[in-house]
C-alpha cells in the first residue's frame, strides 16, 4: 500500500473512493483525434491510465498497449471494466527498473500534443519496426 501522504496515496484514495471527476469513462478526445490520423499497429505506452479508456481505444486500433497508473485501485478497475483485453496493465510510478516489462523496439515515437505544445502526453505511440 502506498504512503497515504504521498501523491500515489492521494490517487489511491481518490480511485478507491470513486472521487475521480477527471475519469470521464471515455478516451481523451485529443487522443481520439491523434489516433485517427495514424496507421494502426505498433506499441503504445499510456501514462497515468486511470480507468483504462485511452488504453482500450489504442488496443482497439491494433496497438500493443502497456498502461500504468500509480493507483492499484485504478488498475484493478481498468482490468475489471475491460476483461479479456490484451493490454498490459501495471501499477507503477514511472521510475522504471533497468528492464521495463515491455519491448519498445527502439522506434521513433510521437504523442498527442508533441507537435510543439510542450505538454506531457498521457500516451506515446511507436510504429512497428
Amino acid at each position: 500500500m502506498s504512503d497515504p501522504s504521498s501523491v500515489a496515496g492521494w490517487f489511491e484514495r481518490a480511485y478507491a473512493t470513486g472521487r475521480t471527476p477527471w475519469a470521464t469513462l471515455s478516451p481523451d478526445q485529443r487522443l481520439v483525434e491523434w489516433a485517427r490520423d495514424r496507421p494502426a499497429g505498433g506499441w503504445a505506452l499510456v501514462v497515468g491510465c486511470g480507468l483504462g479508456d485511452d488504453a482500450v481505444l489504442l488496443a482497439g486500433l491494433g496497438w500493443e498497449v502497456v498502461a500504468f497508473d500509480v493507483s492499484r485501485s485504478a488498475i484493478q478497475s481498468a482490468r475489471g471494466r475491460f476483461p479479456g483485453s490484451q493490454i498490459t496493465y501495471l501499477v507503477a510510478d514511472g521510475r522504471w527498473p533497468r528492464s521495463p516489462p515491455w519491448s519498445p523496439r527502439g522506434a521513433r515515437c510521437s504523442s498527442p500534443g508533441s507537435e510543439g505544445r510542450g505538454s506531457l502526453p498521457r500516451a506515446s505511440a511507436c510504429p512497428p519496426r
